[in-house]
């Protein structure tokens, strides 16, 4: 009897355990980042897939491994007007398919720059209510920097048949110029994320038609964001709030973002959105591409004459 109850004790001991590891994997998948220590222990679970969103040839000089790579013309739309914008659901669909990604797959994603084009990634997927995407906090540095290893082995995947969800919202943190244009001069804040050069107008990148700003936009760099000098991970949310004091305290405040091509600053609302609660943020795809290129919008640039006596 006391050998049956022993047993019995033991096994309700092992089910535990076994249910205890399943909770600690399912929790490290809960919420808008991964940590890399994390992602070391589910390196093997099927319910994830490594996105590795960097160039090719980054990807082939070492990935972390079971890792797929896309870049940021596989996300892009090649027949839109303008250059950079994200593509359709269809061209998702077809795209995502031939890569074997399935719908019911975590997509864990990384970059090697401070999860800037991983967040792009992230913002594309949630504007046609796919929200199974986490990023890796730090990306490709923070898993070097801990000792991990790269892979050089490619890999692939059977072809699937990936679907993007049909009723869930759609395009909710994203706006339009025409939308935009009607937000001047109102209590909304528009935040330009790219650097002080490009928002003074003292530099134009390629793809700009005009250099300068949105008129009533505010400065911010993405790059406050992230330790650009260390692994490249997120700073605490402690300290990111302090560098958005001019926010207010107003968690549902109007806020559009909006950079050169919409990448930077899908990430400043990655981070606003999910890592700071800000409730009511839109990223503007067509950016300083779109808007410099539509003559009748407005723009504002400072001085680059200095007037010597």
């Amino acid at each position: 009897m006391n050998w049956k109850k022993n047993k019995y004790y033991f096994l309700l001991i092992l089910l535990a355990a076994c249910r205890s590891d399943q909770q600690a994997e399912q929790s490290a998948l809960i919420g808008p980042t991964l940590e890399v220590n994390a992602l070391a222990d589910l390196l093997d679970d099927p319910s994830i897939q490594l996105i590795d969103f960097r160039k090719a040839a980054e990807f082939e000089q070492g990935h972390i491994p079971g890792a797929i790579n896309l870049w940021r013309r596989d996300i892009e739309d090649p027949n839109h007007t303008h250059a950079g914008m994200m593509a359709t659901a269809q061209q998702l669909e077809t795209r995502f398919s031939k890569l074997g990604i399935k719908n019911n797959t975590t997509l864990v994603v990384y970059d090697g720059d401070g999860s800037c084009d991983a967040s792009r990634f992230w913002w594309v997927l949630k504007q046609y209510g796919h929200d199974n995407v986490i990023i890796l906090n730090g990306g490709i540095a923070a898993w070097s920097g801990a000792g991990n290893q790269l892979s050089s082995k490619p890999n692939s995947l059977a072809n699937s048949d990936f679907k993007l969800p049909v009723n869930s919202p759609q395009n909710i943190m994203s706006i339009d110029q025409a939308s935009l244009f009607e937000l001047l001069d109102t209590d909304a804040i528009i935040i330009d994320a790219r650097t002080q050069e490009e928002y003074s107008g003292a530099r134009m990148k390629n793809g700009a038609s005009r250099a300068g700003r949105i008129p009533g936009s505010k400065h911010l760099d993405w790059k406050f964001s992230v330790l650009l000098q260390e692994d490249h991970r997120f700073k605490s949310a402690e300290a990111l709030q302090e560098e958005l004091d001019f926010l207010g305290a107003d968690k549902h405040i109007p806020i559009v973002v909006y950079c050169h091509s919409g990448v930077r600053s899908a990430h400043l609302t990655f981070v606003l959105t999910q890592l700071l609660g800000y409730t009511n943020v839109k990223n503007y795809d067509g950016s300083w591409i779109q808007w410099s290129a539509l003559a009748e919008l407005p723009i504002s640039q400072d001085s680059l004459i200095t007037l010597q006596n």
